[in-house]
Parts: C-alpha cells; sequence; structure tokens
C-alpha cells in the first residue's frame, strides 16, 4: 500500500434529495483500500459488483445505507454533456457497466467509469487506473461542478480530504479477502 494522498476539495454536505437530478461519480467508503466506485443519474445507480452489474436500480436504497451504516461517501457532480439527451446518457451508462458486467481480477470498479468518460465526453482515460487518475483528469476539463460528502466530517480538515492512494496489488488483495469472505458465508 502507498503512503500518499491524494487532496480532495470537498465543497458541502450532500444536500437531501441531490441525487434526484445529475450525474455524480460516487467513491463509497472513501477511507477505506480502495473505496468502491460508481455513477448516479437522475436518481439511478450504475456500477458493477462482484455478484452483477447495477443498471439503473433506485439510488435511493443504496443512500439509505449509507446514512443509516454512516459508510464514509464522496460524490463528485459532473457536468452533462450539452448535446446529450437524458436517454443517451443512460444508453452510454448501461453501454458501460454492460461492457464490464462484474469486477474480477482484469476488472475493476473503475472500468466502466473509463469507459464512460472515454465514449461520452471523448477523454482520454488510458492512463486513468484510480479514482485519483480519473479527478485530476475531470478537473482539467471542467466537468467537476461540486463535490459533496457523507458522514466525512471527521476526516475533513478545511474542506479538504486526503484519500490515501492505492496499487493494483492493494485492488487484488481486496478481491481476494471479499472471494474468501463470500465463500465463508
Amino acid at each position: 500500500m502507498s503512503n500518499t494522498q491524494y487532496p480532495i476539495k470537498i465543497h458541502a454536505e450532500l444536500p437531501i434529495n441531490k441525487l434526484e437530478k445529475g450525474l455524480f461519480v460516487f467513491m463509497y467508503r472513501a477511507t477505506r483500500i480502495p473505496p468502491h466506485l460508481g455513477i448516479i443519474f437522475n436518481g439511478k445507480l450504475y456500477d458493477i459488483t462482484l455478484q452483477e452489474p447495477n443498471l439503473g436500480v433506485d439510488a435511493s436504497e443504496f443512500l439509505t445505507s449509507i446514512i443509516k451504516k454512516f459508510t464514509k461517501t464522496i460524490f463528485f457532480e459532473i457536468h452533462q454533456p450539452k448535446e446529450s439527451e437524458e436517454e443517451n446518457l443512460i444508453q452510454s451508462l448501461k453501454n458501460a457497466i454492460k461492457q464490464f458486467q462484474k469486477i474480477s481480477e482484469t476488472t475493476s470498479c473503475i472500468s466502466p467509469l473509463k469507459f464512460f468518460f472515454n465514449e461520452t465526453y471523448q477523454l482520454n482515460t488510458s492512463q486513468v487506473n484510480f479514482i485519483f487518475d480519473l479527478i485530476p483528469l475531470l478537473i482539467e476539463n471542467q466537468l467537476i461542478i461540486n463535490t459533496y460528502h457523507l458522514n466525512l466530517e471527521r476526516n475533513i480538515n478545511q474542506n479538504e480530504f486526503l484519500l490515501k492512494t492505492y496499487t493494483k496489488e492493494d485492488i487484488l488483495n481486496c478481491l481476494e479477502a471479499l472471494n474468501r469472505k463470500e465463500v465463508i458465508c
């Protein structure tokens, strides 16, 4: 595990009902190595997991779980492409998720995000391997509107959260641990 940290500017706590309209990249379990990543668009969740993909499921249950379990989560509000209609954006998200289906040794939860931003925004995501690679690319292209959090009050200092950077090996170790846990359960 790397000892470096990537600073993330946090604008505010996530307002109630904020996720019902707009496009958000979320970083679930933000203090864990690695955090889980996905997208919420107009109140619908899109991500890949160990079991199956989420293709536009209602994000309200996810949000309720974050609040009840006090899970530390960051939400990056993203500018929507000007020429894109809602239906096109939903189709792009579904295509990105279907492309990868589930997390494996060769596919992490950032894979559909890379595909989505490459296809929808024409961003070169070939060098993106981690969320701390994606964030600067989004900033450089002026795509982040605001950054919100839930449950990170104790981890934010002067509106800044320090994300611990991690490696591919950290992701594989986490995947191995999750697979062992699944076999036991």
